[in-house]
Parts: C-alpha cells; sequence; structure tokens
C-alpha cells in the first residue's frame, strides 16, 4: 500500500518521465524521482504497439517529463 501511494505522490508531483526510443527496435523508458527513491526501465516494444503508443491522443511533453497536477480547490 506505501509504495502505491509514493508512486501516486511522485506521479502527481510531476516526477515521472517516459519517451519512446528508436525506430527499428522500439524502446519505452520510464523513470520515476520519488522523494528519496528512484526507479527506471525500459520495455521493448513490438513495431506495431509503439506505433499505437505514439498515435494515442495523451503524449508525453517532448522532453519526456509529466508535468505536476495542478491544484483544485
Amino acid at each position: 500500500m506505501r509504495e502505491l501511494a509514493e508512486y501516486s505522490e511522485a506521479l502527481t508531483a510531476g516526477q515521472l518521465s517516459e519517451r519512446i526510443t528508436g525506430r527499428f527496435r522500439p524502446i519505452l523508458e520510464h523513470s520515476w524521482d520519488g522523494e528519496g527513491w528512484v526507479r527506471s526501465g525500459e520495455t521493448r516494444l513490438s513495431a506495431a504497439r509503439a506505433a499505437e503508443l505514439r498515435a494515442s491522443p495523451v503524449q508525453p511533453p517532448t522532453d519526456g517529463r509529466w508535468r505536476p497536477w495542478s491544484l483544485r480547490s
């Protein structure tokens, strides 16, 4: 349960980055930079899955780093 809270806090604080690299051998790279912890990794993608992700209406920012969520009142 604590791990889920840590990932949620990192996500909403804008401490997640992800990007697809490589054209012929696409890889999804991701990095979490939480409060006192860091996790990163990569997943090989098929060409079809990479094309599907690249065509998705929700795309990571060009630098790969998601922005913090806005606070609601």
